[in-house]
């Protein structure tokens, strides 16, 4: 366990976000807004632009220039490098990560902070609505509360709405960032921390609106994530979180489901593997 029990406040707390050329404009001028009217604001906010933009991304960038610490990498790197860019320039004891097309709800880090004083834990999430380009609720990403839940769901299944999550800075220090796990960067990230001790929570609440779509289901296949799914088991056998088999085992499951048209992956995740809007 990395957290101490000093009461933290917004001043201890940095949003880190990384946009790269094939952000949309509206989106993220609605995520930065989203940040900034929140009601509590953060300290900072880290904008890691992983190499060359747009000229609408741009204008985005420069109308909000005074509320940003910008960093530019020279080339399109990634989103593991791009993030571990910018977690070295933060100098509050929380980072909450930020995506550049996704809405953080008005009250997502007054109501983080409240759970960060009242729970000691290292690492803090949420449960998510799924939204289409009209902004439609079309699903919710449930992700399990407890540290026990967390860590049993995550040998099988990404425990933290990646969007979602605060974490105390300690952990970087310590073990490093996001593993260079191409698609799957996250969900090593967590593997690593919690093979350290790190102690989890979600919150119950939901609080963020997550771009989502038909497009989303198509690239979420093929054989480039069946090579990160591989890679990902591999890594969490290296870190002694899974032994050999049980990542062999998960590693084939989930390659079957990335093997399957866009259609039928879009029906099991939104009819198999989250809860309907009109459940709730």
């Amino acid at each position: 366990m990395i957290s101490s029990v000093k009461k933290i406040t917004s001043k201890d707390l940095t949003v880190l976000m990384a946009l790269y050329h094939g952000d949309k404009p509206n989106l993220f001028n609605a995520a930065l807004n989203s940040i900034l009217h929140n009601s509590i604001r953060p300290d900072k906010i880290i904008l890691v632009v992983d190499g060359k933009i747009s000229d609408s991304l741009e204008e985005i960038i420069c109308k909000f220039k005074n509320e940003l610490n910008i960093i530019r990498l020279d080339k399109n790197y990634g989103l593991a490098y791009a993030l571990n860019q910018g977690l070295e320039f933060v100098d509050t004891q929380w980072v909450a990560r930020a995506d550049a097309d996704d809405i953080s709800h008005p009250n997502r880090f007054e109501v983080q902070i409240d759970y960060l004083n009242n729970y000691g834990i290292d690492i803090l999430g949420s449960q998510i609505y799924e939204v289409d380009v009209n902004n439609k609720i079309v699903a919710v990403k449930k992700v399990p509360i407890s540290d026990l839940e967390i860590k049993k769901y995550l040998l099988n299944r990404n425990p933290f709405n990646h969007m979602s999550v605060i974490f105390n800075i300690d952990l970087f220090k310590k073990y490093g960032g996001y593993p260079e796990v191409y698609l799957k960067e996250d969900y090593a990230l967590w593997g690593k921390y919690i093979s350290h001790g790190a102690l989890c929570l979600n919150c119950t609440e939901i609080l963020i609106s997550a771009m989502t779509g038909k497009r989303f289901y198509k690239r979420r296949g093929g054989l480039h994530y069946i090579k990160s799914e591989f890679k990902l088991q591999m890594y969490f056998h290296s870190i002694g979180m899974k032994n050999l088999y049980s990542s062999f085992v998960c590693f084939l499951i989930r390659s079957f489901i990335f093997m399957l048209p866009s259609y039928t992956r879009e029906y099991i995740y939104m009819h198999l593997l989250r809860d309907k809007f009109n459940r709730v």
